[in-house]
């Protein structure tokens, strides 16, 4: 938190992706992190109680594979805003 009260904030969110192949399971999560990449994205607030910054994209993770065969891989997403204090 600022002096001014306003705070920067980080809101995280994973994306997972499952499938039994482990060649679909990493290019799917591939995919989707370019696509991701390439968003301008713009999240205007409707009242002004915060001001979007911007969103960050990790590498894709594999997490492993289950006991049924499935293969997991992992982005994580960090959405980061500032809300202002009055």
């Amino acid at each position: 938190e600022y002096m001014d009260g306003t705070q920067e904030v980080s809101l995280p969110f994973e994306i997972a992706v499952k499938a039994k192949k482990n060649s679909v399971a990493n290019d799917t999560i591939w995919l989707v992190t370019s696509e991701l990449a390439k968003i301008d994205l713009v999240l205007p607030s409707d009242n002004n109680s915060y001001e979007y910054m911007g969103m960050e994209v990790s590498r894709p993770a594999m997490k492993g594979k289950d006991e049924q065969g499935y293969y997991y891989y992992t982005i994580e997403i960090v959405a980061k805003i500032v809300i202002e204090r009055t």
